[in-house]
Parts: structure tokens; sequence; C-alpha cells
């Protein structure tokens, strides 16, 4: 679960916050975080713009995919995509500051399948587009299939991914080995036509006097 939240300062109200439940793509938390941190700076505050008058400027790269709009039911408006497996509800009549207005979800339901974001009325809308523009982002994604939800797996299209060629040591790598190889170990040699063992030199080694 993520949790993202702004205010004028560490002790002030919240202006506005996100929820990212855990079955979030990392890649739908990149869009959102990598456009926050981008425009921050101490001299910037846009993070904390009051969000446009117009709720379609939060949601534009689902418009601009193609996605449908249904008709507004009991206040809330909804855009589906065109395999219905993914969609945002807008609350658009809540005057609540501090409401869910935004719910962007993903994936069939479920407490293991569905992904959803939700996001305060004041967020900017730019904020929103940008974990939106993520959604709709037609780029493959690398996922481990042991770990992917069955129901997901049966939805996904799946593409074996060939693994990584090994890298050629570098002539360091070849140096580094070589440096680290034992010694080789020294041995003494017996004339092959003597069956004795070689005597010392030095004190009592010599042989003893021949008696006459």
């Amino acid at each position: 679960m993520w949790r993202i939240s702004a205010s004028e300062n560490p002790v002030s109200e919240l202006r506005w916050s996100a929820r990212v439940n855990q079955n979030t793509p990392p890649e739908f938390v990149h869009g959102l975080t990598s456009a926050l941190a981008a425009e921050w700076s101490e001299s910037s505050d846009t993070f904390l713009a009051p969000p446009s008058y117009r709720w379609t400027d939060a949601v534009q790269p689902f418009i601009d995919a193609g996605w449908e709009r249904k008709p507004l039911s009991r206040g809330i408006m909804e855009i589906i995509s065109p395999d219905q497996l993914a969609g945002v509800s807008i609350d658009v009549v809540n005057t609540d500051p501090h409401a869910d207005v935004y719910v962007l979800w993903a994936g069939p339901p479920g407490w293991g399948t569905r992904a959803e974001a939700s996001f305060t009325a004041r967020t900017p809308g730019h904020l929103i587009a940008a974990m939106a523009a993520a959604i709709v982002d037609p780029r493959p994604v690398i996922r481990t299939k042991a770990l992917l939800n069955p129901r997901l797996a049966q939805l996904a299209q799946l593409a074996p991914v060939p693994p990584p060629r090994p890298v050629p040591p570098t002539p360091r790598d070849v140096q580094r080995q070589t440096a680290r190889r034992p010694a080789a170990v020294g041995t003494s040699s017996v004339p092959r036509w003597s069956t004795s063992t070689l005597l010392p030199v030095g004190a009592g080694g010599s042989l003893p006097p021949r008696r006459r």
C-alpha cells in the first residue's frame, strides 16, 4: 500500500493525498512519483497548485487513447478501456476536498487482481494524468510468470524473455583469476637407479668409515 500526500508545510492541513493499493504495477506508481519528483524544488510549489476546473484534464490520456466515456450515473462519470479491464471513475458532485474523487483501476475485481489508485479532490490534474499515461502505455513489461496471478496471466499476452548473454571477462578479470591460483608445490627427485632415500647433507649425514 502506497500513500502520498502534500501540504504547504509539515504542520499544515493536507492539500491532497493519493492511495495506491498493493496490486498496482510499479510502472503506474512510477508514472506518478517521477512526475512529482521532476517538478520538486525549494522554489516550486506546482505540486500544490489547485486542480483545473475541467475534470477531463486529469484523465486526458484515457480520452486520447479512445477509451469509452460512460453516461453520468448518480454523480459518477466513468471512462472504460475497450477490453473493459481498466478505467477511471470520477465523482463530479462531491464537494468534500478530502474525498476520493478520482479512482483509477485496472484488472478484474478481486483482492489479488484489482489495482486501484484514488486521489482526493484537490490533487493537481497533471499528476493524475501522469499515472493515466503510464496505464495506457503499450510498451511490454517484464514479469515473473510464477509470481503472476493466474487470472491475470490468462488475460495477458505472455512471451518468454531469453536470458542475457554472459559478459566475457576483461583482461583485468583474467589477471585477478590468475593471481588467485595457488603456487605449484615443489618436489625433490631421487635417482631412478637408487632404492634408497637421499640422506640429509650436514652433521651426521656422512657414511661411516670403512673397516680394513
